[in-house]
Formats: structure tokens, C-alpha cells, sequence
């Protein structure tokens, strides 16, 4: 969160929870918090609500490292803790909420209340394409046209089976693709796995890309028959 953001965010609750007296000690008053948040206008998203708390807790945490302050708002540093938690039962009810609003409108896509394309049906449609753009490999030299269509092929293909963002791709490294690992699933069949160390959730753990002996070759060729990839969706691998 940016800083002019952060200040704006608790500006405004600090406004909203008493207009005619600006002062951080007010958050110690959770009643009113809690108030203040339970009237939040239905309109915004709940992610606007998530960050008004997010920018109270990093205010929170520079009131409590902060000296001046701590000197000068000593009902907000007593009320610490108390506000705190009431911030963390606030967040944790928004995402009950939210993960309740997920669940009823997956159900009324399953109940047909909306029109849904299921995944399969978009891996069949890929597929038709298949022989389309893989026979393009088989050339000694190929358009730069065609490099694109086999790039956003691969693309499509990978990610949907993979169920990966398509920023995983983006940032595979040609080294990590170089270097799989070789599994074999309890029906036989061979996958190549490849890991991805720089990606979006790689804080928490490292992003695999499964592919079968076939596709990986493809990819390969790919790869070898572009001297320059092209510059679409991903770089530098080009998936």
C-alpha cells in the first residue's frame, strides 16, 4: 500500500469516527469502530474494507515504535491491544463473508443461475488447434507469425491443465525448464514436473508446472527453432 494512500485511508476514519476531533486517541473507542465498520457502504467491495484495516494495523504499528507518539496518545497506546482485536474480529467476519459470497455464487453457476463455459470444453477447443500449430515445428523456418500462434498455444494449453496464473510462465527461467523432474504416476505414465522459484505466491511455495513427455518436446523445439522468442504474453521463456 502506497504511503499517500495509507495517510488517506486513516484520515478517513479517523473523519468518519469523529469529524470535529481528528485524533488517534479516538481509535480507542471500539465501540465506534466497530460501528464504523459495520455501516460500511454496501456498495464499496470488500476489499476497500480490507484495506481501511490493513492501514489502521500499519498505523497502529508505527504509533507503537514511535516515541513522540507513544508520549503524546497515551489512550491510544493503553487501548492497543483492545484495538487490535477488535480490527482482527472485524477482518476475520469480512472473510468469513467473503468466502460465504464465493461458495453461493459457485453453487448458483452449478445450478445454472449463470452461464459457464466448464473447463473441459476449453481444453477440447484448444485441442482442435492442436494439429494446426504443431505442425509448424516440423518447418526449418518459422514465421514469426506462426511463432506467435505456437507461443499462445502453449500458453493456453499449460496453464489451463496446470491450473497456474499465467505469471508463472512469465517468469520461468529457461534453466528451470531444462531441469525437470521426472515422475511416474501410479497409472505409468511419465511427467515432467518443473519448478518455478519467481512467481506471485513464492513467499509460500514453489510454483510446478506438470508436463507429459509429448508436450515438453514440443516446448523444446519450440524453444530451439525460435532464435529470437517472441515478446507476447510471457518472457523469457515465451509459454
Amino acid at each position: 500500500m502506497y504511503r499517500n494512500q495509507l495517510v488517506a485511508n486513516v484520515n478517513r476514519v479517523l473523519y468518519k469516527l469523529h469529524p470535529a476531533y481528528a485524533n488517534p486517541d479516538i481509535l480507542a473507542d471500539t465501540a465506534a469502530l466497530q460501528k464504523y465498520f459495520d455501516s460500511f457502504p454496501s456498495c464499496l467491495a470488500a476489499s476497500s474494507k480490507a484495506n481501511y484495516i490493513k492501514a489502521l494495523n500499519i498505523f497502529l504499528g508505527y504509533c507503537s515504535q514511535t516515541s513522540e507518539v507513544r508520549e503524546k496518545y497515551t489512550k491510544l497506546i493503553e487501548s492497543m491491544g483492545y484495538i487490535r482485536e477488535c480490527l482482527g474480529s472485524i477482518r476475520t467476519a469480512l472473510s468469513k463473508s467473503t468466502s460465504r459470497r464465493m461458495a453461493e455464487r459457485k453453487a448458483s453457476q452449478f445450478r445454472g443461475d449463470c452461464k459457464t463455459i466448464p473447463i473441459t470444453d476449453i481444453l477440447n477447443c484448444v485441442d482442435v488447434l492442436k494439429d494446426k500449430y504443431i505442425k509448424y515445428l516440423d518447418r526449418k523456418r518459422i514465421h514469426h507469425m506462426q511463432l506467435k500462434s505456437l507461443n499462445t498455444y502453449f500458453n493456453a494449453v499449460i496453464t489451463l491443465k496446470n491450473a497456474q496464473r499465467p505469471s508463472v510462465f512469465s517468469n520461468m527461467q529457461l534453466h528451470e525448464f531444462q531441469s525437470p523432474v521426472r515422475i511416474e504416476t501410479s497409472t505409468g505414465a511419465v511427467r515432467l514436473s518443473v519448478g518455478v522459484v519467481d512467481h506471485k505466491t513464492a513467499s509460500t511455495q514453489l510454483a510446478t508446472v506438470s508436463f507429459t513427455e509429448t508436450e515438453y518436446e514440443e516446448v523444446r523445439k519450440y524453444i530451439k527453432s525460435a532464435p529470437v522468442l517472441p515478446r507476447l504474453t510471457v518472457q523469457p521463456l515465451c509459454l
